[in-house]
């Protein structure tokens, strides 16, 4: 049996189809046992879950809805945390970043790999010159 006319059928159950989907799964209802059989088992099941009643328990939707509020609540602090915490995250590491690099340069001046003398006689500026026209 095709899924997607299985869906049709337990769609027309609960919604009304539209004129064209309505005449697509009654063709295929005359054409298929399997599916008129299925549609039975469906309209059984339904009829016997609307024949059951159902007493709950007193305050019972009252103490779903409190639990549902303290659920969203602790999710609400979990955010706040996880941004907080993202946030914190975000500013030492760049502090630290920085301190790396402050490091290192200290680290390169003070080994004289590193200098701020660059404009010594070794260094050939005649490369960057442009030719005279």
């Amino acid at each position: 049996m095709d899924k997607k006319i299985y869906r049709l059928l337990l769609r027309s159950l609960d919604d009304k189809l539209s004129d064209r989907k309505q005449r697509r799964l009654n063709n295929y209802l005359s054409a298929s046992p399997e599916l008129q059989k299925e549609k039975k088992i469906s309209l059984k099941i339904r009829n016997s879950i609307k024949e059951q009643e159902c007493k709950l328990f007193p305050f019972f939707a009252e103490k779903v809805m409190n639990k549902i509020i303290q659920l969203k609540k602790r999710q609400k602090e979990y955010m706040d945390f996880a941004n907080l915490f993202l946030f914190t995250f975000k500013r030492i590491s760049f502090s630290g970043f920085a301190i790396f690099l402050m490091l290192l340069a200290g680290f390169y001046l003070s080994e004289g790999s590193l200098s701020f003398n660059f404009l010594n006689e070794s260094f050939d500026f005649t490369y960057f010159y442009l030719p005279a026209f």
